[in-house]
């Protein structure tokens, strides 16, 4: 599916090594369903690509990415030097952000990564909640 963002097999082999490489096809699949351009195909994949990389140096497993996972990526591209981190992203590493947690979102669709932790409601709702119970 990556040939719908790339016309030459170099940067298809390139985003198919690391730690991403056995989900970007579908990935990229994903994305072409939800319309999104050849550009920012190629930008997205390109920071799924980025995240999984620095994922793999950090022995985070895709399965375990979450937001703080994210955030510490996102310190990591206030000074990233990774080679040819940004060298095909058309904009830079200012798009591998928003890429990395659409990525995170394509992960939890497709059941790799874990779901997203339900939040807890406030101490105040909780509250209401029980007085409304016990009305």
């Amino acid at each position: 599916m990556l040939d719908l963002y790339f016309r030459y097999p170099h940067p298809i082999r390139f985003l198919r090594r690391g730690l991403a490489g056995p989900c970007i096809d579908g990935y990229a699949k994903a994305l072409h369903d939800e319309g999104y351009s050849y550009i920012d195909g190629q930008r997205l994949l390109h920071a799924a690509h980025h995240v999984g990389e620095w994922a793999a140096r950090r022995g985070v497993l895709l399965q375990a990415l979450d937001e703080h996972a994210l955030a510490r990526f996102d310190e990591h591209l206030r000074k990233c030097c990774c080679k040819r981190a940004s060298r095909r992203s058309h904009r830079g590493l200012s798009q591998h952000r928003p890429g990395a947690r659409r990525f995170l979102r394509y992960l939890r669709a497709a059941g790799i990564a874990h779901p997203a932790p339900r939040p807890t409601p406030a101490p105040l709702v909780l509250e209401h909640a029980a007085w409304l119970r016990d009305r």
